[in-house]
């Protein structure tokens, strides 16, 4: 009896067995660890990465308890299923690895450019994180309030956006059309931003509308 080894399979054959497991990081891992070979045809294989379902902890990205910090020699290493997934334009990828980024880069705007892709995708946290991008500057970024209020509205109407990130896009819309960022001056729009932010639990909106009516600036 003849024993062929993985190695002689060819790469046509073993990518189609990926194919045939479920579309979830938990499951391809595993296999993916049996060798390099297959790990290897795991990060090319665009056809699978981009339908993955995955959940990325940012928090703790490497297999190990969310108590335990990773060691400081990985806190900037990328899992590279990670980068393989977002590189194909894997939503669940590119907003994992701008929250990772988030969390760990030294560097205040590199996670900026997957918060860009996932923006471009629909994505209200994306939207959000570039909007607010714009309304703050940075090194990298240059302030621009039309580039804020574009993202930002975005994020706003986005039927998706979680309440939480709901309330800074309106609070900050609200300041943009206060004050005249990227807009005219405009205290009606700017109370019914601040308004909706505050429906949505954030108190420097409700502050903000205070000081408004109490100036008579309330729209």
């Amino acid at each position: 009896m003849n024993v062929i080894s993985i190695s002689d399979l060819s790469d046509d054959l073993l990518s189609k067995v990926f194919l045939h497991l479920p579309s979830k990081l938990v499951a391809v891992c595993p296999v993916a660890g049996v060798c390099k070979i297959w790990r290897d045809i795991l990060l090319e294989h665009k056809a699978l990465l981009i339908t993955l379902a995955m959940k990325i902890n940012p928090l703790s990205p490497y297999l190990r308890s969310p108590s335990t910090p990773p060691p400081r020699s990985e806190r900037l290493k990328v899992p590279p299923i990670l980068l393989a997934t977002a590189s194909s334009g894997n939503l669940q990828g590119i907003v994992g690895m701008a929250e990772l980024l988030s969390v760990h880069s030294p560097k205040p705007d590199a996670a900026l450019k997957w918060w860009k892709a996932a923006a471009k995708c629909g994505h209200p946290q994306g939207q959000f994180k570039v909007g607010e991008a714009h309304y703050r500057g940075s090194e990298t970024v240059p302030q621009d309030g039309e580039e804020a209020m574009v993202w930002l509205s975005r994020a706003a109407k986005n039927p998706e956006c979680p309440p939480s990130t709901l309330s800074c896009a309106a609070t900050i819309l609200g300041y943009l059309h206060l004050d005249g960022e990227g807009t005219k001056i405009d205290n009606l729009a700017a109370t019914k931003w601040f308004m909706i932010g505050k429906a949505n639990g954030n108190l420097e909106a409700e502050k903000t509308l205070g000081w408004m009516y109490n100036t008579g600036q309330f729209g």
